[in-house]
This record gives C-alpha cells, structure tokens and sequence, in this order.
C-alpha cells in the first residue's frame, strides 16, 4: 500500500476481483495543508493529504468508511520514518466521523473549494 486504499467485496474468497465498496487517496506534502499542497505530490513529503474517502452509495452506513480510516492509519503509522502526520479537510458534519478515528480537529481551513466552510483535521504518526 502506498497512499491509496481500496476495499473490495468478494463473493467467493478465492476470487482475485471484487465489487467495489469504497476508497481512499492522498499525497505528500511539507507542512500544513494548503490548496498547492493538495494539487501536487511531493515524494520527500513527511506529511499525508487525504484528498478522498469514498464509499459506494448502496455500502454506506455498514461501517466501511471506518473500517477503511482505521486500516489506513495502521498502515500510514508503519512509515514513521518518514511521515509527521496525516491531513485532511471535512465539512462539520464530518469532524464526528473523522474524530472518532483518531483525527482531532485544527479549525477552520484557509483552503476555499466551493462555499462552504472546510475544517482542517490531522492525525499525528505516533
């Protein structure tokens, strides 16, 4: 796994394939969260900019969007050498969701994309 994330479902468990449920996307940037660091990729980057977490609509509410979050911690905690932390922006009726996988909330992003307000949330690699 590198800085993408996809959970599948299988009829059969033998089956290389499945239905898609859900995903997950980022890149690396330096520093804080910032509408330049959230369009490029910086390979020497120590922090994680989550850009999506996807769930199929007929999947939501069964838990995957969580089970995919903590999962993807547990990964990114692996590559402490090199990563800071993980970051990404929520509307407000997200930061629950995000808090309860061990995200804490920033504030308010400086970063505009439509218009509503966004929040800023990081995880730090422990």
């Amino acid at each position: 796994m590198d800085y993408f994330y996809v959970l599948t479902k299988r009829e059969k468990e033998n089956e290389r394939e499945g239905e898609l449920i859900g995903f997950i996307n980022g890149t690396l940037s330096k520093g804080e969260l910032t509408h330049e660091t959230m369009a490029n990729h910086n390979k020497d980057g120590d922090t994680l900019c989550i850009h999506s977490v996807a769930v199929e609509l007929k999947e939501r509410r069964k838990g995957y969007a969580s089970f995919m979050m903590k999962r993807y911690v547990e990964e990114m905690n692996k590559k402490r050498n090199q990563l800071k932390s993980i970051q990404l922006l929520c509307k407000s009726n997200l930061i629950p969701f995000y808090q309860s996988c061990g995200f804490q909330l920033i504030g308010e992003s400086k970063v505009e994309h439509g218009k509503e307000q966004w929040f800023d949330m990081i995880y730090n690699i422990q």
